[in-house]
């Protein structure tokens, strides 16, 4: 028998008070665990702390044993090759491992630990009765996938056909708009009258619908590009100062609606307000001044970063010198306060990293302009950068060659007055006259 025995102490933990004890017969315990069926050829043992047989199918243990003799027989004792598995189960609170006996059977064992009395308590299956089964549903895997191999083969080719006609008319209409991107041609818009024609499943549907509004995004996008092309075209092509201003700010019109917009250009700590357009009732701000890094337009240049407020607030539009003009009549102030400033969209204008300027749209609406808005606007002020700085380099060379000649007109009529007194030679004075000719030719040719 096996006998359990536990202390009870008092409350302190440690004064003991008695010894609570049971016994168990081995007898018992080999009855639970040789009862135990695993499978059809399977059993459970049970062996001590040390591997001693307590119950094994294979080897019974003499229940008749003198009292107070020990068992000492272990499993690997009576079978040698199980000893590696039996150092296993010595060496491991659990697990899982094999052996092969002396038939040539594999057997599959799993083992755990008692925690009360450190026992090792295993079940032994055969592997074959593990594998039998995986076996048996791999082999009707394979006949299931054969039948239905056979049975999809007609139902996958008419599901290809109906699959892959739509595929194949969408990829020749893409290849039609690469051609003919490819050859500067206009792409054609595919409305959903044109592609009526391609059907196919739900998904296919849905590709089709989106391949269409692609395509026209793709028209529009061209457009786009091609007007903001001509639209910078224009812009450069104009070297005159006024010209050029003038322009721009048509050309950002042509893209973007506003209520008023300004040039501003970049001059030390400031930027000056060189060209404005706006509705009648908004200041003309020409000629104005805003410190870099302060307000809207200021913080713009200071940045080099657009800005877009939604809804200007009272303390941003004061900022702004966008807004009304004070004053008037008192139904001429109602009609202009119609005006005031909402939405501002502000974009900077650069070459390379140098800034040449600002340019600034408002509008008395909140949420106007919209990301497209800008985006266009971006787009433009790369070109518009370039015209208006050619269209300040030919103004400063101009008045540059006016300077000249207005020195070179001084010292002609001071050369005449010299001559007239004194006679002096006119080669000096050819020569005078011939300088200024040549200042004249050049500003006239706006050559640099």
């Amino acid at each position: 028998m096996v006998t359990n025995a536990v202390p009870i102490l008092a409350e302190n933990g440690r004064d003991l008070l008695a010894v609570m004890s049971h016994d168990f017969l081995i007898e018992s315990l080999q009855t639970e665990v040789l009862g135990f069926q695993v499978g059809d050829n399977g059993f459970a043992f049970l062996l001590d702390e040390d591997a001693h047989v307590i119950a094994h199918r294979n080897h019974p243990l003499d229940t008749n044993l003198p009292c107070g003799e020990e068992i000492n027989v272990t499993w690997a004792e009576q079978e040698v090759e199980v000893a590696a598995v039996q150092e296993q189960l010595l060496g491991g609170s659990a697990g899982l491992t094999s052996y092969t006996d002396v038939e040539g059977e594999m057997w599959l064992v799993a083992y755990d630990v008692v925690e009360t009395t450190g026992w090792r308590l295993g079940m032994a299956i055969p592997q074959s009765e593990v594998i039998a089964p995986a076996t048996a549903i791999f082999r009707q895997v394979l006949v299931a996938a054969g039948v239905l191999l056979l049975l999809s083969l007609p139902v996958s080719f008419v599901a290809a056909g109906y699959v892959a006609q739509p595929v194949r008319q969408l990829s020749q209409a893409a290849q039609a708009i690469e051609t003919s991107i490819a050859r500067d041609e206009e792409v054609k818009a595919l409305s959903t009258a044109d592609l009526a024609h391609i059907s196919g499943t739900v998904e296919l549907n849905q590709l089709v619908a989106v391949f269409g509004q692609m395509v026209n995004a793709l028209q529009e996008r061209v457009k786009e590009l091609d007007s903001l092309y001509a639209i910078g075209q224009t812009m450069t092509g104009n070297l005159d100062y006024e010209s050029a201003m003038s322009s721009v700010l048509a050309a950002v019109r042509q893209v973007v609606e506003y209520d008023a917009a300004e040039i501003t250009i970049a001059e030390g700590e400031y930027l000056r307000v060189y060209a404005w357009r706006g509705q009648q009732g908004m200041r003309d701000t020409t000629g104005h001044k805003y410190r870099i890094g302060r307000g809207l337009t200021g913080r713009i240049a200071q940045t080099k970063q657009a800005i877009y407020e939604a809804r200007v607030g009272e303390e941003a539009a004061a900022d702004s010198n966008l807004t009304l003009v004070p004053g008037g009549s008192a139904a001429e102030q109602t009609a202009k306060q119609k005006l005031m400033i909402r939405s501002f969209l502000g974009i900077p204008l650069l070459i390379g990293d140098r800034l040449v300027g600002v340019i600034a749209l408002v509008h008395h609406e909140a949420d106007y302009f919209t990301q497209t808005d800008q985006r266009q606007l971006n787009k433009l002020a790369a070109q518009a950068s370039i015209a208006i700085d050619n269209a300040l380099r030919v103004r400063a060379r101009e008045s540059e060659l006016r300077e000249q000649i207005r020195t070179l007109q001084v010292r002609i009529e001071d050369v005449n007055r010299a001559r007239n007194e004194t006679g002096l030679d006119a080669a000096l004075l050819q020569d005078l006259r011939a300088q200024a000719r040549a200042l004249r030719l050049r500003r006239g040719s706006g050559e640099e």
